[in-house]
């Protein structure tokens, strides 16, 4: 394996909970610090909160996730993560390319996330994945605001609310438990662990036997997935029931890569 320890650590900008320790919470930052853990390259965080987000990347020269020319809001569109490499003088945002540049600057023999061929279909992984559990996020998000910082926890509420299109956030942190309320978090639960449900059956046709996606070899596709489970993890209520469903698997699958990857939650 490669050395890291004599290069200076990058910097992740990541995006703080309201709780001491662990800090980090979302699904995007946390696939950062997955690959930089997993690498075993240095690395230390910059917490920022959501409003200050843009502000902060703006003044730095982080490129936008999205440049005006295709933000529907007419403004570049800012986004967490961001690294910043001190030995190269580069910043880089979004998790995907994030850890396309780690492989290619830091390769790690034996710990390639993008094994040679494969960036495409990882690509394509993440998407079906997303879209498989896009119907039961509503179960994830309304426990994120309470995680939050008041200013954070107020952004994010305000900006979802809209996304969903509804008018108020409660029409979405509703704890409503009727079965036959579509609207309700056990019909969003259902919803969940039935997108849940297709991408075991993806596990268990693609791993032959091992652990991973690409079986004996942890790859892009775990690390989008373990970040998932982290969030799941950090603000579902129902986290104790999620990681039961399908014989436990994803309990196990989050328990291997947190031992796999040692990663830094703080």
């Amino acid at each position: 394996m490669a050395e890291y320890s004599t290069i200076k650590p990058l910097v992740l900008y990541d995006i703080p909970s309201n709780e001491s320790s662990p800090r980090c919470w979302g699904p995007n930052t946390a696939k950062t610090r997955f690959n930089l853990s997993y690498k075993r390259i240095p690395f230390t965080t910059q917490w920022v909160e959501y409003p200050s987000i843009a502000p902060t990347m703006e003044s730095l020269g982080a490129d936008p996730l999205l440049p005006v020319a295709q933000s529907p809001s007419d403004e570049p569109s800012y986004t967490l993560p961001v690294i910043y490499d001190p030995n190269h003088d580069k910043y880089v945002t979004d998790s995907f390319a994030i850890a396309q540049y780690l492989d290619s600057v830091y390769p790690t023999p034996g710990r390639e996330l993008f094994p040679e061929g494969t960036a495409a279909l990882q690509r394509a992984w993440e998407a079906a994945f997303t879209g498989a559990l896009q119907k039961g996020l509503r179960a994830v998000y309304a426990g994120v605001p309470a995680k939050l910082n008041p200013p954070s926890g107020e952004y994010f509420a305000r900006t979802r609310a809209k996304r969903f299109g509804v008018n108020t956030w409660e029409e979405i942190s509703s704890n409503a438990l009727d079965a036959s309320d579509p609207s309700s978090r056990a019909a969003h639960l259902r919803e969940l662990q039935a997108g849940l449900a297709g991408v075991e059956g993806w596990l268990k046709v693609s791993s032959g036997g091992g652990k991973w996606v690409m079986g004996d070899h942890l790859s892009w596709a775990d690390v989008f997935l373990g970040a998932w489970l982290l969030w799941f993890s950090r603000v579902a209520e129902d986290w104790e029931e999620i990681k039961g469903w399908h014989g436990g698997r994803w309990g196990r699958f989050f328990d291997d890569i947190l031992a796999e990857s040692d990663v830094k939650l703080d």
